[in-house]
C-alpha cells in the first residue's frame, strides 16, 4: 500500500488529482486512519484550493506529531486567511521533523509576507540598470539571469551551474570568491572601473560575507549598492554557523549587525523579503580601512553570538523594513544611486 501512495503523490504533483484521491480513497477502504493517504488528499484538496475540506481530512488523523499533517494544515489556514494558527501549525511541523517537506518555507513566508527575494533583486536591476553587477554565489543562475543589457555581469562560484542562458554579457569565474579577489582584475572582467551594484549570496557564514564585503567596497563609489541574502535568522536551528537543516541560512544575520557597529557611515537596512531577508547596502567609501583593519576583533566578538529567540528583536537587529518597493525607495529617497542622472530610476 505504501508504494500505491507513493504513487498517488507523484500524481498529485503531477496535478493528476483525480487519479491521487482514487488511489487514496482505495486506502481508506481498508483503513479509515490511514494518515500517508490523509495527508495525501488534504495535500491535493489544498492545492485545489479546496482548505475546508482538507482540514476536515486531517481532523480524521488520529496519531499525534505527523509533521506532514501539520505542513497542509498551515496551508489550510493560510489560505483561509488565518496567519496565526497557520504559523502555529508550521511551527509544530518543523519542531516535529525540521526538514519536513515545504515546513520552514511556510514559516519563512508567514513571518516575511510578499514577494520573494529574487524579485526585489529584480526590481534593483529594473530601476538601477546598473553599468556593471558582481555577484558572488551563482548556483544554478536564479539570480545572475536578471542582469538585462547592457549591464556586464560578472559571477562568482567554484562550482556554478548555469540552467538557463544570460541576457546579458555574463562571465562566470569557477572560484572562491576570496581566490577570485586575489588572482583576477575585476576591473578588466567587469569593463569597468567601478561596481555598481553587487549581491552576495555564498558562503552562508558572515565573515566571509564580511571578507566579500571588504573586497567590493575596494571598487565601489559613490552610487554602488550591494544587496546580501540571508540577513533575517527564521530561528536558531536553521541560523546556526554549523548545517543541521535543509533549509539554511547559516549566521550571515550577523552581517548587518557588524556594520551597524562598525561602520555608523554606511546606510544598512534589510528588506524583510522571503525566505530570509535582502540587505542593502550604501553610501560605500573604497578608502575605508576600518572592517579590515579590525577584522579578527569582530569574528572574535560575533563569532558565538547566539540567535535572539524573539522574532521582533532578530528584525531590529537586521533593521528590516516592509517588504515593497515603495519602503525600498523611501529609504534610498537621498541615495545618490537614485538621484544620479546615468542611473536613473524607470519612470
Amino acid at each position: 500500500m505504501a508504494d500505491a501512495l507513493e504513487v498517488a503523490m507523484a500524481f498529485m504533483q503531477a496535478g493528476r488529482f483525480a487519479d491521487a484521491d482514487m488511489i487514496c480513497r482505495d486506502a481508506l477502504k481498508s483503513n479509515p486512519r490511514n494518515s500517508q493517504a490523509l495527508c495525501v488528499l488534504a495535500t491535493s484538496a489544498n492545492a485545489r484550493k479546496e482548505h475546508r475540506q482538507a482540514l476536515e481530512l486531517l481532523e480524521k488523523i488520529r496519531i499525534p506529531g505527523v509533521a506532514a499533517a501539520h505542513v497542509e494544515r498551515s496551508v489550510a489556514h493560510l489560505g483561509l486567511g488565518a496567519r496565526e494558527m497557520a504559523f502555529r501549525e508550521a511551527r509544530l511541523a518543523v519542531e516535529t521533523s525540521p526538514d519536513v517537506p515545504g515546513g520552514y518555507w511556510l514559516v519563512a513566508n508567514i513571518l516575511m509576507p510578499g514577494d520573494p527575494y529574487y524579485k526585489m533583486l529584480q526590481r534593483f536591476h529594473e530601476h538601477l540598470r546598473p553599468r556593471s553587477y558582481l555577484e558572488i554565489g551563482v548556483d544554478q543562475g536564479a539570480s545572475i539571469k536578471l542582469a538585462n543589457p547592457p549591464t556586464i555581469a560578472v559571477g562568482i562560484d567554484p562550482e556554478p551551474r548555469m540552467k538557463e542562458a544570460p541576457k546579458t554579457i555574463c562571465k562566470i569565474f569557477p572560484l572562491r570568491s576570496s581566490d577570485y579577489f586575489a588572482r583576477r582584475d575585476v576591473r578588466r572582467d567587469l569593463e569597468a572601473d567601478v561596481i555598481d551594484l553587487a549581491f552576495i549570496d555564498g558562503l552562508h557564514t558572515f565573515d566571509q560575507v564580511l571578507r566579500d564585503f571588504i573586497n567590493i567596497e575596494k571598487f565601489a563609489h559613490e552610487r554602488t549598492i550591494v544587496l546580501v541574502h540571508d540577513c533575517i535568522a527564521v530561528d536558531g536551528l536553521t541560523a546556526e554557523r554549523e548545517r543541521k537543516t535543509a533549509f539554511w541560512t547559516g549566521d550571515v544575520w550577523k552581517f548587518i549587525p557588524v556594520l551597524r557597529e562598525y561602520r555608523p557611515d554606511l546606510s544598512v537596512f534589510t528588506v524583510a523579503a522571503p525566505p530570509s531577508g535582502l540587505g542593502v547596502v550604501s553610501g560605500l567609501d573604497p578608502r575605508s580601512t576600518v572592517l579590515a583593519a579590525r577584522f579578527d576583533e569582530i569574528v572574535a566578538r560575533y563569532e558565538r553570538m547566539p540567535v535572539d529567540p524573539d522574532p521582533v528583536r532578530r528584525r531590529e537587529q537586521a533593521a528590516a523594513i516592509s517588504n515593497t518597493w515603495h519602503d525600498v525607495e523611501a529609504r534610498l529617497a537621498r541615495a545618490p544611486a537614485f538621484v544620479d542622472t546615468a542611473m536613473q530610476p524607470v519612470v
